[in-house]
């Protein structure tokens, strides 16, 4: 394949969200400021093995921060996701159903945040689907080609940009056209796991929320679950934090954890 650039190339790094540490409990100020599908290409070496050799759509969220200070560049996160493979383990039942299930909670979340309702109406239903049998008439697993599944999810990822664009205004905007601010639960690691690498992303499943819209004089209802081990430092290597030096009793790599995630 001839070597190309466009629109995909990447020219310069995507600047991260920080979440504050003294601020807004961890949580950050942002915007979801485009919802579109672009194209993947599989290599034939993938441990993305169903799809291997293929050009895949995925689905990408984009949010942007409404923090940073005028003239700096903005803080952009991107959430995206990529078709489920088909397999025996990912059917209703099968031991990976929660790759399916991370999606769908995820996508419904987000998109009920900004329709201010708790439950889906029939028509959103019946556009949500991903349209081919992965099962037979008695329930057992049944092979389907990859151009099958791939056009299904492309399918399935274009209805539901319609959604969040439905005509002359996104659903993300306001009357005005200006973008909804939303509180955003952005974390680095879980039970002392660096997650995404150790840049803030949001949680694999929603929870009790990652986004909520931000009204003023309200405090926001999402939060960073200590409790689960859900924090906004990463996980330190074991050598630094031996090496770590003493600043007022607490060691410095101790000293900037924010002090509600310190009870």
């Amino acid at each position: 394949m001839p070597k190309k650039i466009n629109n995909e190339t990447r020219s310069t790094s995507l600047k991260k969200f920080r979440p504050k540490i003294d601020r807004y409990d961890g949580l950050c100020l942002g915007a979801l400021t485009d919802v579109n599908v672009s194209d993947v290409e599989i290599k034939a070496d993938s441990n993305f093995e169903f799809y291997r050799g293929h050009t895949v759509p995925r689905l990408n969220f984009v949010f942007e921060s409404r923090e940073d200070e005028k003239g700096v560049k903005t803080s952009t996160y991107i959430h995206s996701f990529l078709p489920v493979e088909h397999s025996p383990e990912t059917i209703d039942g099968g031991d990976k159903e929660w790759k399916w299930d991370q999606i769908a909670s995820m996508i419904k979340h987000f998109y009920l945040v900004f329709v201010g309702r708790e439950n889906l109406t029939t028509e959103e239903i019946n556009k949500l689907v991903v349209d081919f049998e992965d099962v037979d008439e008695n329930g057992n697993f049944q092979e389907v080609e990859p151009e099958v599944v791939i056009d299904a999810y492309r399918k399935f990822f274009n209805n539901i940009v319609s959604l969040f664009k439905p005509g002359d205004k996104a659903i993300y905007k306001d009357e005005s056209g200006k973008d909804i601010i939303l509180w955003m639960k952005l974390i680095i690691s879980v039970k002392g796991k660096n997650i995404n690498n150790g840049d803030p992303a949001f949680p694999n499943f929603p929870g009790e929320g990652v986004i909520e819209k931000r009204v003023k004089g309200v405090s926001p209802s999402i939060q960073i679950n200590v409790g689960k081990g859900e924090s906004i430092k990463a996980k330190e290597p074991v050598q630094a934090v031996a090496q770590a030096s003493v600043v007022g009793g607490v060691t410095a790599s101790e000293s900037d954890i924010p002090k509600f995630m310190q009870d």
